[in-house]
């Protein structure tokens, strides 16, 4: 796995990867490098220890184009990918406004 900040003007998103692309952007990517992804995104919901709600934007790449190399995602065999589901914690209601939540797909 391999994370990372992507810039975009003065926005900041986290950024993941699994597998050979992730692999690919630890041994070929650097700060400042021009690259093209392709993949999901998903908005984190969660409340600190004071209460206070916080929301993070955070993609994850399973197709980067470095130098013009298209590398994309290959699952390893025998495995089968998580779907990714956010779900309230038992016994909390979602807040108002949490089914307007983008809860990811092709960007």
């Amino acid at each position: 796995m391999a994370q990372w900040l992507l810039v975009i003007g003065k926005d900041k998103f986290r950024v993941v990867a699994f597998g050979n692309v992730a692999e690919a952007v630890l041994r070929r990517c650097g700060d400042g490098d021009l690259i093209s992804l392709t993949g999901t995104a998903s908005i984190n919901n969660w409340k600190d220890n004071e209460g206070r709600w916080h929301n993070d934007f955070q993609a994850t790449a399973w197709s980067i184009e470095i130098d013009g190399e298209k590398i994309s995602y290959k699952k390893a065999e025998g495995t089968t990918p998580r779907k990714s589901q956010h779900q309230a914690p038992a016994g909390r209601s979602k807040r108002p406004g949490d089914e307007y939540a983008y809860t990811g797909g092709p960007f």
